[in-house]
């Protein structure tokens, strides 16, 4: 994940650079989007890494973004590569 983008004062959007070959592209989702993929992936039957927690609280804060960013980068990655953590 390259980067975050809040959204006023009620979402962030998480920005993820993909590529494949020589196209690259952005995709935009918000923290419930990877809770729906999530949630699907174990509908299927998928052990799917595990997901950064959600909070409550104080979930625009820069510290909190700033984590909940490293962790979806690193829930992808271990996606991507069929590691299973739980």
């Amino acid at each position: 994940i390259v980067g975050t983008e809040t959204v006023g004062k009620s979402h962030t959007v998480y920005i993820t650079l993909c590529s494949m070959g020589p196209a690259r592209w952005e995709v935009r989702k918000r923290y419930s989007e990877f809770e729906a993929l999530h949630k699907e992936l174990k509908q299927r039957g998928v052990v799917p890494v595990s997901l950064p927690p959600k909070r409550l609280f104080g979930k625009l804060s820069q510290a909190v973004v700033k984590q909940r960013q490293e962790g979806l980068g690193d829930y992808l990655s271990k996606l991507l590569r069929g590691a299973s953590m739980d």
